[in-house]
């Protein structure tokens, strides 16, 4: 007995000096794995930031592509029809790009994204020569929409949708609901006036109908946005924070109108091309 004694003096200041540093212990590793969480996250951000960013230089020229293609219908549209071109070739410079960074990004659904914005790229090539020039546009468009679509399930799985008073998920179901579909409409709006400016001045049955839908699309789409922004200040965003919004939306407003006055009530289109080309751009 006396010999074993020792052995529990010793063991006794052991099992203290464990006890009062396990909690030190246990602190510094939740402090790490909390640090780690979140480089890992501010990586994530990086991430989808470097993929919105790289997405948007290719939706930018594929608007060009898709508000453009009546060009090819008109011999008197040589210039748009280079401008056409030119962007067609930044549209595939750039494509590459955001597909390599959405594939760095990774993702279970990585894989089917690459492949639909790759089957959407070939529709482009497939059309034949003499398809109608809507028929570029739908394509063109439909590439685009594959485009935002994988921006926004990028985005919403990431961790910027977390945040008070306005959340970012918010600004995102904005920028990639109504946004979206604004500048899809004014494109359209785009590609039938300058159609009918470079053409006889007159739009077919069906196209004049799709004018007309996507004029009163966009007309809504802008007052959804107006109605937004003005929830969103309502909850206490700045609204200085919106005047490069509201400016832009100004602008989207006068479009509509003078889409309006020139096209929708006129019995035949005037409008000079180039007007056509320059108001739709600058609502864009």
């Amino acid at each position: 007995m006396d010999a074993e004694s020792p052995k529990h003096g010793r063991a006794l200041p052991l099992l203290i000096m464990v006890t009062v540093t396990l909690p030190f212990v246990l602190l510094a590793w939740l402090l790490i794995d909390a640090m780690v969480g979140k480089m890992q996250r501010h990586q994530r951000i990086a991430q989808t930031l470097q993929l919105f960013e790289s997405g948007l230089e290719v939706i930018q020229p594929l608007e060009q592509v898709r508000d453009l293609a009546t060009a090819r219908f008109h011999s008197s549209g040589d210039v748009i029809a280079e401008r056409h071109q030119l962007a067609l070739q930044a549209m595939d410079r750039q494509l590459p790009v955001f597909i390599d960074d959405l594939r760095h990004r990774g993702g279970i659904s990585v894989d089917d994204q690459i492949s639909s914005l790759l089957s959407a790229r070939q529709v482009l090539d497939d059309q034949p020569v003499n398809a109608g020039f809507m028929v570029m546009f739908d394509a063109s468009a439909m590439l685009a929409d594959r485009t935002w679509q994988t921006l926004a399930a990028g985005l919403y799985l990431s961790d910027m949708v977390i945040g008070e008073p306005v959340t970012a998920n918010e600004y995102l179901i904005m920028l990639f609901d109504k946004v979206r579909s604004a500048r899809h409409n004014a494109g359209l709006l785009r590609s039938l006036s300058l159609h009918a400016s470079l053409g006889s001045g007159y739009l077919a049955s069906g196209d004049a109908g799709r004018f007309d839908l996507a004029w009163g699309g966009l007309h809504d789409d802008l007052l959804s946005l107006d109605r937004q922004i003005r929830t969103m200040v309502d909850r206490g965003h700045p609204e200085g924070g919106f005047a490069p919004v509201r400016e832009s939306l100004s602008q989207a407003w006068g479009y509509l109108e003078k889409m309006a006055e020139q096209v929708l009530v006129s019995d035949r289109v005037e409008m000079y091309w180039g007007d056509a080309d320059e108001s739709g751009e600058q609502a864009l």
